[in-house]
């Protein structure tokens, strides 16, 4: 029995610290493994998308000289091509945050908002960020397979002027993620070169 004298052990007092120090350890060796989660948001989006091309395509039977080859370059296309590009990114996420397995830290989290601000994750977010439902990339990828192939040069620079302000936000977050991997690894070394001294 303790007295009140006593000093309490951590393990009484906070068992939550004890959680934390765990997760904090296991996102610095096995981290690297949260990019398999957006590899299968990816694959989702393209599974989803891919079941609303079928019945799109199912309703298009019924109209006559429907185009379906130019809708699906025109709309489908251009939004799938974010999913796979995160699909691949993911993957390449995995293999490199092997490499760096024990030495992951808290700024390496800052990819997830370059990812965000690039591309069109569709991630189911509150009103206020559903600004980052589209991208610079969904947007390049609409005006140079839409625009310019259908419609030319000229109507390719207006709607690359008109999405312009619709990606600024995403890029302004595109930026902030970089910010965050550049600031926090010079912090780290910083602090590393500290305790050396």
């Amino acid at each position: 029995m303790k007295t009140a004298g006593e000093p309490e052990t951590a393990s009484t007092t906070d068992p939550a610290a004890g959680l934390w120090v765990r997760v904090k350890q296991w996102y610095r060796n096995r981290g690297y493994l949260l990019a398999w989660v957006l590899a299968a948001w990816g694959v989702w989006n393209l599974v989803d998308l891919a079941v609303l091309a079928a019945n799109t395509y199912q309703q298009a039977q019924d109209l006559e000289n429907f185009a379906w080859v130019k809708y699906v370059q025109m709309v489908y296309i251009p939004t799938m091509i974010p999913h796979v590009l995160l699909i691949l990114v993911s993957v390449i996420l995995v293999f490199r945050g092997r490499q760096l397995a024990g030495r992951l830290r808290w700024y390496h989290l800052g990819w997830l908002l370059v990812l965000m601000g690039l591309l069109n994750m569709r991630l189911p977010l509150p009103a206020p960020l559903r600004f980052l439902q589209t991208g610079p990339v969904w947007s390049i990828s609409t005006a140079l397979l839409v625009y310019l192939a259908e419609y030319g040069p000229e109507n390719m620079w207006e709607f690359v002027e008109v999405t312009f302000w619709d990606d600024l936000p995403c890029l302004l977050v595109t930026i902030l993620g970089f910010a965050i991997l550049i600031l926090g690894c010079r912090y780290d070394q910083r602090t590393s070169l500290r305790k050396i001294e």
